[in-house]
């Protein structure tokens, strides 16, 4: 069981070696530019196309070139700004916006020709800003020219919502034998969102039956509603195994899911297997990967790599809302005990929670059961309903809403408000198949569930460089404890929650782990879609009540509700490290924090949240209990700080 869990491939771009070659390819494409000539770029000629497995290596290069064009176009250097245009749409040949660039620089260099051949092309691939076109001075030299007013007749006549850069290269190819290839042929990198798509086109299948083998009574309703037509199925489903088939779902279990078939060229770089955030699949998709970082240091679950990685979570919540849904093994990080004892458990050491995954209790092979649940899931809801749930990117919220409404454990609208139904990881023992598949079913497709999206409208922080934000995202809001009052304050919003039919909604805000007595969800409006919420420190505790599961985290789960019901969970999530004693005041100012207290100095804290420490820190304040300094202590020194210092401090201590 242990074996599959070693180093993930997909660790490798996120560490310096990926940054470092990164860089050197930036610094060759400026290099390349800056010396640049009228004759060294031909007007005619684009660069070279890279491989589409390649591009992710090409992004920062990418990205740079916009910089590079504005500037040398600012400075009134055409020749450049011609060269990065092309340079850039040597990696995407339709992209409206840069051949729209392009025209700029070539009208600006004198090229008229040039300049209106790249505008026809940017109006054929979806250019439609008529006002630019019509306002920039840079085209002023070509608006007395007929091929101008044409492609301008063209821009206002085609209403037609035009499609992203990455659509116009993309290519299908044909799921045949039950497998979706993804291979160079149809697969676009995408340089706004930096993710692979792809493209498949699905054989036909009889209209019923044939969705499930076996003889349990969840399959024998979902072959049922086969047999009557009034479920979905799998046409349009992918299953997409990334842990090089070590846990995989049984593909005779469900005839109509097709499978993803990675070749060689994704293969080869570390694309077909661990934590999932490179493709964004053409079709709804449900995954998993049964594997784990096993560094000896900075062992982790491929979904706390991610919770602990800059911009993955983002990822994550896109996948979310695209119809993409992946399960993972929580692999040590969630087992009851304390710094590995007595059997091997550290408790909860997630520093977040989020709806955008489910992760499994358990190691290898823990994540089959889940799969089996969203399968069945994915194929009961209405036709009807599961097209309008994908057209509003609801699916997912919807499967994750029924998923932890359905658990046993959870028998009713009030348990489902409740921490109960929301853990970190879930136990395949709750799960009740044949009521989640009776859920889906039941969905009308004009009562699509809501959605709630939330906002840090503001925060209170004292701590200078480190405000101890891991990440906000619309459903999951995470932070580390680094105040040095006693409460962290918070003010969020579910304003820009979303109802699919245009119906009132209600706003729910409750306590899912920490000590409800001492942490205030207050509304700051009527309906209570705008709260303060005030977490206090907190001291690691059961995860629920009674639980031998410990955790150091706090959790405030929001829901939103209407007349179709309520809404999958956000998550506003606060980690108190637990290498950190606290002494406060009666009126809330921190007396000390102690790295080497007997009881805490010993303490796991996730190397990626927070070094190493080995001071104790006395804070000083003046009559009026102001903070004017404090005094650190460490193993063979003293150091005295002054309350203007704290900046600096607080940069070099994760140095230390």
């Amino acid at each position: 069981m242990v074996a599959p869990f070693s180093p993930l491939p997909c660790c490798a771009p996120h560490r310096s070696g990926l940054v470092r070659e990164l860089k050197r390819a930036g610094c060759l494409l400026l290099t390349t530019l800056l010396s640049c000539s009228p004759e060294a770029v031909p007007s005619n000629v684009a660069p070279a196309v890279p491989d589409v497995f390649d591009r992710p290596a090409a992004q920062d290069t990418y990205d740079a070139l916009q910089g590079v064009f504005e500037r040398t176009l600012d400075e009134d250097d055409p020749a450049i700004a011609v060269a990065t245009a092309r340079q850039a749409l040597g990696h995407t040949p339709r992209d409206r916006q840069w051949l729209y660039q392009l025209a700029l620089a070539e009208a600006s260099a004198g090229q008229s020709d040039a300049a209106l051949s790249a505008l026809e092309r940017a109006v054929e691939f979806g250019y439609r800003d008529v006002g630019e076109l019509l306002g920039s001075d840079r085209l002023a030299s070509l608006r007395s020219q007929p091929r101008f007013a044409l492609l301008v007749g063209r821009a206002k006549i085609d209403t037609t919502p035009p499609p992203p850069a990455w659509e116009a290269d993309l290519v299908t190819s044909a799921i045949s034998g039950g497998l979706a290839p993804v291979t160079s042929a149809n697969t676009a990198w995408d340089y706004q969102d930096k993710v692979f798509r792809t493209g498949f086109t699905w054989p036909k299948h009889p209209g019923k039956g044939d969705l499930v083998t076996g003889d349990g009574p969840w399959q024998k309703q979902l072959r049922e509603w086969g047999a009557l037509g009034t479920c979905a199925g799998h046409e349009g489903d992918l299953y997409d195994n990334c842990d090089l088939d070590h846990s995989v779902l049984d593909a005779g279990r469900f005839p109509r899911l097709a499978r993803i078939s990675y070749g060689e060229e994704p293969r080869a770089r570390g694309l077909a297997s661990g934590l999932q955030l490179r493709f964004l699949h053409g079709g709804v998709v449900l995954g998993n990967s049964s594997m784990a970082v096993v560094e000896p240091d900075r062992w982790r679950s491929q979904v706390r790599l991610a919770y602990t990685t800059p911009g993955a979570v983002l990822r994550l919540h896109h996948q979310y809302r695209h119809d993409h849904f992946y399960i993972y093994p929580e692999h040590r990080d969630h087992d009851p005990g304390h710094n590995g004892q007595p059997d091997g458990g550290y408790g909860d050491v997630f520093p977040a929670n989020t709806p955008y995954v489910i992760l499994s209790q358990g190691s290898s092979w823990s994540d089959l059961p889940f799969l089996e649940a969203v399968a069945a899931t994915l194929a009961a809801f209405q036709p009807e309903t599961k097209a309008r749930l994908r057209e509003t990117g609801l699916l997912m919220p919807t499967v994750q809403l029924i998923l932890r409404q359905c658990q046993t454990q959870v028998p009713d609208r009030e348990a489902y408000l409740t921490g109960v139904a929301h853990p970190t990881v879930f136990d395949a023992a709750h799960l009740d198949v044949l009521r989640m598949i009776t859920m889906a079913h039941g969905i009308a497709p004009d009562a699509l569930p809501p959605l709630v999206n939330l906002r840090v409208v503001a925060e209170e922080n004292d701590s200078a460089s480190d405000p101890g934000k891991l990440f906000d995202s619309p459903q999951a809001i995470a932070r580390v404890f680094r105040s040095l009052k006693k409460e962290m304050i918070l003010v969020v919003s579910a304003l820009e929650s979303y109802e699919a039919q245009g119906k009132s909604l209600q706003y729910h805000w409750k306590v899912l782990r920490g000590d409800p007595t001492k942490i205030s969800v207050q509304p700051l409006n009527r309906d209570a879609s705008v709260v303060e919420i005030r977490l206090p420190w907190q001291e690691r505790g059961p995860a629920l009540p009674g639980s031998p599961l410990e955790s150091n985290r706090i959790d405030i789960g929001a829901f939103v509700e209407s007349e179709a019901g309520l809404s999958a969970p956000a998550f506003i999530s606060v980690t108190c490290p637990d290498n950190e004693w606290r002494e406060y005041a009666p009126d809330g100012r921190l007396l000390v924090r102690d790295y080497t207290h007997k009881d805490k100095k010993d303490n796991y804290v996730d190397p990626l949240i927070e070094d190493k420490r080995d001071w104790r820190d006395e804070f000083h304040y003046d009559e009026n209990g102001s903070l004017t300094g404090w005094t650190r202590v460490r193993l063979d020194r003293v150091e005295e700080f002054r309350a203007d210092e704290q900046a600096e401090s607080e940069r070099l201590e994760g140095k230390k």
